[in-house]
């Protein structure tokens, strides 16, 4: 299969840095854990873009969208929609928030 290109949305870089940031807070050593976790999982998607579960939803803006994990980090989610040349990385989001509401506003 060939690698598809990643793409972020300026709101999911701002995520990640946020995020980074939050958990520095109580270990400074797990912000670079964290960008490394990130990179790890977009190489993964790129290789395959339907690794990711299918994010079901009642809104359809939110059609065809999907979310993975991040690696170590299991309560931080990818949100991305693959197509034919790329992923769309749409969100990076700490899973205890309300993700309907906050996917929503895209």
């Amino acid at each position: 299969m060939t690698r598809l290109r990643v793409e972020r949305s300026p709101r999911s870089g701002q995520d990640i840095v946020e995020i980074a940031v939050a958990l520095g807070e109580h270990d400074p050593r797990l912000i670079d854990r964290f960008f490394e976790a990130i990179e790890r999982a977009l190489d993964l998607l790129a290789e395959h873009p339907q690794a990711g579960s299918p994010y079901h939803s009642i809104d359809r803006r939110l059609g065809g969208l999907r979310k993975w994990p991040v690696p170590g980090f299991p309560n931080h989610w990818l949100f991305y929609r693959p197509s034919l040349e790329a992923i769309l990385v749409v969100r990076v989001l700490y899973a205890g928030r309300d993700l309907q509401a906050v996917l929503g506003e895209e």
